[in-house]
């Protein structure tokens, strides 16, 4: 079993990095990969 999810970096820099992510471009949620401390946080999820 597959799934897609489309991912849209929206911002980086030395610290961090912001991805747009979901299943289409009308749904989408944000998580941000924190560089330094190597975890991934989420910051919405995806909008239903």
């Amino acid at each position: 079993m597959a799934f897609f999810i489309l991912m849209l970096k929206e911002f980086e820099d030395e610290d961090r990095v912001v991805y747009l992510y979901g299943t289409n471009e009308n749904s989408m949620g944000q998580i941000e990969y924190d560089k330094k401390n190597r975890v991934i946080n989420q910051f919405c999820p995806i909008n239903s």
